[in-house]
Protein backbone atom coordinates (compact mmCIF):
# COMPACT_ATOMS: atom_id res chain seq x y z
CA UNK A 1 0.00 0.00 0.00
CA UNK A 2 1.41 3.78 -0.66
CA UNK A 3 1.84 5.36 2.34
CA UNK A 4 1.93 9.16 2.77
CA UNK A 5 4.03 10.28 5.95
CA UNK A 6 3.44 14.02 7.31
CA UNK A 7 5.50 15.92 9.88
CA UNK A 8 5.77 19.28 11.37
CA UNK A 9 8.88 19.82 13.21
CA UNK A 10 9.94 17.56 16.06
CA UNK A 11 6.68 15.62 14.96
CA UNK A 12 9.29 13.97 12.37
CA UNK A 13 11.48 11.87 15.26
CA UNK A 14 8.37 9.33 15.85
CA UNK A 15 7.40 8.81 12.42
CA UNK A 16 11.11 8.54 12.07
CA UNK A 17 11.30 4.82 13.09
CA UNK A 18 7.83 4.16 11.49
CA UNK A 19 9.22 5.42 8.14
CA UNK A 20 12.54 3.39 8.38
CA UNK A 21 10.42 0.01 9.02
CA UNK A 22 8.66 1.11 5.64
CA UNK A 23 12.72 1.49 3.94
CA UNK A 24 13.66 -1.89 5.67
CA UNK A 25 10.77 -3.83 4.23
CA UNK A 26 10.04 -2.21 0.89
CA UNK A 27 8.63 -4.92 -0.75
CA UNK A 28 5.53 -4.65 1.61
CA UNK A 29 4.57 -0.81 0.74
CA UNK A 30 4.24 0.69 -2.47
CA UNK A 31 5.08 4.88 -3.06
CA UNK A 32 6.07 6.30 0.18
CA UNK A 33 5.32 10.28 0.32
CA UNK A 34 7.19 11.99 2.95
CA UNK A 35 5.83 15.73 3.58
CA UNK A 36 8.03 17.41 5.97
CA UNK A 37 8.31 21.00 7.34
CA UNK A 38 9.78 23.16 10.30
CA UNK A 39 10.43 26.92 10.69
CA UNK A 40 14.04 26.89 9.09
CA UNK A 41 16.20 24.82 7.82
CA UNK A 42 18.23 24.44 10.64
CA UNK A 43 15.21 23.19 12.84
CA UNK A 44 14.73 19.96 9.88
CA UNK A 45 15.35 17.22 12.18
CA UNK A 46 17.83 14.33 10.94
CA UNK A 47 18.53 17.18 7.70
CA UNK A 48 21.84 14.76 6.39
CA UNK A 49 19.98 11.63 6.89
CA UNK A 50 17.02 13.20 5.06
CA UNK A 51 19.04 14.70 2.46
CA UNK A 52 22.21 11.81 2.26
CA UNK A 53 20.01 8.45 2.70
CA UNK A 54 16.26 9.39 2.09
CA UNK A 55 16.62 11.06 -0.87
CA UNK A 56 18.56 8.90 -2.69
CA UNK A 57 16.07 5.62 -2.45
CA UNK A 58 13.88 4.52 -5.35
CA UNK A 59 10.21 5.09 -4.27
CA UNK A 60 10.13 7.31 -1.58
CA UNK A 61 9.44 10.84 -2.52
CA UNK A 62 10.54 13.54 -0.11
CA UNK A 63 8.83 17.16 -0.16
CA UNK A 64 10.39 19.51 2.07
CA UNK A 65 9.01 22.97 3.14
CA UNK A 66 10.24 25.72 5.78
CA UNK A 67 8.02 28.81 6.95
CA UNK A 68 10.32 31.36 5.78
CA UNK A 69 12.38 32.19 3.31
CA UNK A 70 15.86 31.94 3.45
CA UNK A 71 18.91 32.29 1.57
CA UNK A 72 20.81 29.13 2.05
CA UNK A 73 17.30 27.39 0.71
CA UNK A 74 15.98 26.95 -2.59
CA UNK A 75 13.33 24.56 -1.44
CA UNK A 76 9.58 25.05 -1.19
CA UNK A 77 8.31 27.94 1.56
CA UNK A 78 5.23 27.63 3.12
CA UNK A 79 3.46 25.93 5.62
CA UNK A 80 2.32 21.89 5.80
CA UNK A 81 -1.20 22.13 5.23
CA UNK A 82 -1.20 24.59 2.44
CA UNK A 83 1.95 22.53 0.88
CA UNK A 84 -0.35 19.05 1.46
CA UNK A 85 -3.17 20.63 -0.97
CA UNK A 86 -0.80 21.97 -3.37
CA UNK A 87 0.81 18.77 -4.04
CA UNK A 88 -2.76 17.15 -4.21
CA UNK A 89 -1.96 12.92 -3.66
CA UNK A 90 -4.14 10.72 -4.46
CA UNK A 91 -7.24 9.07 -1.62
CA UNK A 92 -5.63 6.36 -2.35
CA UNK A 93 -2.50 6.66 0.46
CA UNK A 94 -2.73 5.96 4.00
CA UNK A 95 -1.77 8.91 5.79
CA UNK A 96 0.19 8.80 9.06
CA UNK A 97 1.02 12.41 10.34
CA UNK A 98 2.77 13.88 13.64
CA UNK A 99 3.26 17.50 14.50
CA UNK A 100 2.22 20.43 16.19
CA UNK A 101 -1.65 20.50 17.15
CA UNK A 102 -2.52 23.17 14.48
CA UNK A 103 -0.59 22.05 11.81
CA UNK A 104 -2.66 18.38 12.51
CA UNK A 105 -6.13 20.55 12.48
CA UNK A 106 -5.44 22.30 9.03
CA UNK A 107 -3.64 19.46 7.55
CA UNK A 108 -6.53 16.93 8.36
CA UNK A 109 -9.06 19.68 7.09
CA UNK A 110 -7.13 19.84 3.93
CA UNK A 111 -6.79 15.95 3.14
CA UNK A 112 -10.48 15.51 3.83
CA UNK A 113 -11.09 18.57 1.31
CA UNK A 114 -8.64 16.24 -1.11
CA UNK A 115 -10.80 13.68 -0.61
CA UNK A 116 -9.18 11.60 2.32
CA UNK A 117 -11.69 9.16 3.72
CA UNK A 118 -11.60 9.68 7.55
CA UNK A 119 -10.44 6.00 8.12
CA UNK A 120 -7.06 6.51 6.22
CA UNK A 121 -5.63 9.17 8.59
CA UNK A 122 -4.03 8.55 11.35
CA UNK A 123 -2.54 11.21 13.48
CA UNK A 124 -0.44 11.65 16.67
CA UNK A 125 -4.37 13.12 18.23
CA UNK A 126 -6.17 9.92 16.87
CA UNK A 127 -3.29 7.74 18.09
CA UNK A 128 -3.69 9.16 22.06
CA UNK A 129 -7.05 9.20 21.80
CA UNK A 130 -7.03 5.30 20.79
CA UNK A 131 -4.11 4.68 23.32
CA UNK A 132 -6.90 6.72 25.93
CA UNK A 133 -9.99 4.50 25.13
CA UNK A 134 -8.04 1.38 25.63
CA UNK A 135 -6.43 2.33 29.24
CA UNK A 136 -9.65 3.76 30.68
CA UNK A 137 -11.34 -0.05 29.34
CA UNK A 138 -8.33 -2.11 30.84
CA UNK A 139 -8.74 -0.21 34.32
CA UNK A 140 -12.20 -0.63 34.64
CA UNK A 141 -13.47 -0.24 38.33
CA UNK A 142 -10.15 1.14 39.02
CA UNK A 143 -8.79 4.79 40.16
CA UNK A 144 -8.89 7.28 36.92
CA UNK A 145 -6.39 9.43 38.44
CA UNK A 146 -3.36 8.05 35.77
CA UNK A 147 -6.20 8.99 32.83
CA UNK A 148 -7.35 12.18 33.93
CA UNK A 149 -3.31 13.13 34.93
CA UNK A 150 -2.68 11.71 30.98
CA UNK A 151 -5.43 13.59 29.45
CA UNK A 152 -4.50 16.80 30.67
CA UNK A 153 -0.70 16.34 29.71
CA UNK A 154 -1.77 15.85 26.07
CA UNK A 155 -5.19 18.09 25.94
CA UNK A 156 -6.44 15.70 23.52
CA UNK A 157 -9.76 17.79 21.98
CA UNK A 158 -12.75 15.55 22.11
CA UNK A 159 -11.73 12.92 24.95
CA UNK A 160 -12.76 13.09 28.57
CA UNK A 161 -11.96 10.70 30.80
CA UNK A 162 -14.48 10.24 33.56
CA UNK A 163 -15.09 8.04 36.83
CA UNK A 164 -18.93 7.32 37.02
CA UNK A 165 -19.77 5.28 39.98
CA UNK A 166 -15.99 3.93 40.06
CA UNK A 167 -15.98 2.94 36.50
CA UNK A 168 -14.01 4.70 33.88
CA UNK A 169 -15.95 5.98 30.69
CA UNK A 170 -14.36 7.47 27.07
CA UNK A 171 -16.59 10.02 26.36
Amino acid sequence: KDMLFIAGGIGLAPLRSVINYCRHYRDRYGKIDIVYGSRSKEDLVDFPEIENVWCQEDGINLHLTIDREQPEWDGHVGFVPNYVKELGFTTDKTVVMCGPPIMIKFTLAGLMELGFAVSRLNSSEHWITSVLAEIAAMLKNRTSDMIHLVHQSYGVPGVQMQNQKGDLSCT
